[in-house]
């Protein structure tokens, strides 16, 4: 059986209601996808997440490293050398560092090592540098943590918990910082679409008629 519309009804705001020549559904017509801007505050999030992340990965692998240097047998060594030199830098700023030898007994045989600890000391002042080596004069018999597999492998200073606060929770921080402004943002998104809704702003989908013939 088939049915004759009474009337035409245009609709409001493109709402377009065709009358049905069967029976039909109501569905949602997809609206044509459109990219996204890519804002300022878009690339502030993705530099801040990955940073954050490199910093908390070689943060983490620097801590477990420590670690296990922190367990190797120790034994005195001798400072044969400990000075400030400057080393090149990009954009020609000059960073500063510690060069240190010194040497202990292996097997009879004389090891020199120049490993202060696992990461490069770099500052822009040679003070700073000066006052990280005080510790380490030229002739002073100091302990150092050396290698049980490697010959020549050892390392005078070692804290694994300097890692964690100045590698791992910056990197933390980074990357908390991100997810927060990404949840503001989500926010703010919400709100605006409430006060759409609520003063008829709010882009609704267009309905639109499936006709479904009567079997």
């Amino acid at each position: 059986m088939r049915y004759q519309s009474a009337y035409h009804y245009s609709g409001v705001r493109g709402v377009n209601c065709e009358p049905p020549q069967a029976r039909s559904a109501w569905i949602i017509a997809p609206k044509h996808s459109r990219f996204r801007q890519i804002t300022a505050i878009d690339v502030a999030k993705f530099i801040l997440i990955v940073a954050g992340f490199l910093l908390f990965l070689v943060g983490v692998a620097h801590y477990f490293t420590a670690r296990d240097v922190k367990g190797w047998e120790q034994r005195e060594v001798t400072i044969t050398r400990a000075d400030v030199v400057r080393i090149p830098y990009k954009d020609g700023v000059p960073v500063f560092t510690a060069n240190i030898e010194y040497s202990y007994i292996e097997n009879g045989l004389v090891i020199t090592g120049n490993q202060l600890s696992l990461s490069k000391m770099r500052f822009k002042s040679p003070g700073k540098v000066k006052k990280e080596i005080a510790a380490y004069s030229v002739g002073r018999t100091v302990l150092a943590h050396v290698s049980p597999n490697r010959s020549g492998k050892a390392f005078l200073n070692i804290i694994p918990k300097k890692y964690l606060y100045s590698l791992i929770a910056p990197g933390l921080l980074l990357m908390v910082i991100s997810l927060m402004i990404s949840q503001i943002q989500l926010l703010k998104k919400m709100r605006s679409d409430r006060k759409a809704w609520r003063f008829g702003e709010f882009e609704a989908p267009v309905l639109q008629p499936a006709m479904v013939m009567a079997r």
